[in-house]
């Protein structure tokens, strides 16, 4: 976890030397390995360490489609992105480098969809940030916006939690209320 901070940091030579000790067999280690590499554009180690890595993990799917990008081949990408989204269908790196290969490969349609879920993470992720400015906690209209965006991306449970959170503020909240009707019946 140091390794990826690090990493995040831009701090190379220190994640390389927390992650030298660990072996290749650990994939979340490789992965950090090889986005390492792929930061100093050595494509042919990035390559190594993908290949003996396994299909399912989505670190290395992410990385094999950023490689297969690097190396103009927007179907390989294609594929490993949609691989890491089969397994975390919220990972917005993935939905990110699917949208643009798809543009790149003339399905725009495709392309769009996806694009259009990454805007509505952005949006979320920018509730989210208004939510903890002072005062907005107490605030039903934006804790009803991140319930909203929350339902928009078709996470009921967390939607459910902040339309009660707005009822809790305000307990005559009717557009709350109504929203928790409409969505008692969805699964999580």
């Amino acid at each position: 976890a140091l390794a990826g901070v690090l990493l995040r940091s831009n701090q190379l030579e220190e994640a390389e030397d927390l992650l030298r000790p660990l072996h290749d067999s650990d994939p979340d280690a490789r992965a950090l390995k090889a986005r390492i590499a792929l930061s100093r554009s050595r494509l042919d180690e990035v390559q190594k360490l993908l290949e003996g890595g396994p299909t399912g993990h989505v670190g290395l799917a992410l990385l094999r489609g950023q490689l297969a990008v690097r190396l103009n081949d927007p179907a390989a990408a294609a594929r490993q992105f949609r691989l890491a989204l089969k397994s975390d269908p919220a990972n917005r790196e993935a939905l990110q480098g699917l949208a643009l290969v798809l543009k790149a490969l003339g399905q725009s349609d495709q392309a769009a969809a996806y694009q259009a879920e990454i805007e509505r993470w952005r949006t979320l992720t920018t509730r989210l940030e208004t939510a903890r400015e002072p005062g907005s906690r107490r605030d039903p209209g934006r804790i009803r916006g991140v319930a909203a965006a929350c339902e928009d991306l078709g996470r009921w449970a967390e939607a459910r939690a902040w339309y009660r959170l707005a009822l809790e503020i305000d307990p005559l909240d009717a557009a709350a209320q109504q929203a928790l009707y409409r969505l008692r019946d969805r699964s999580p």
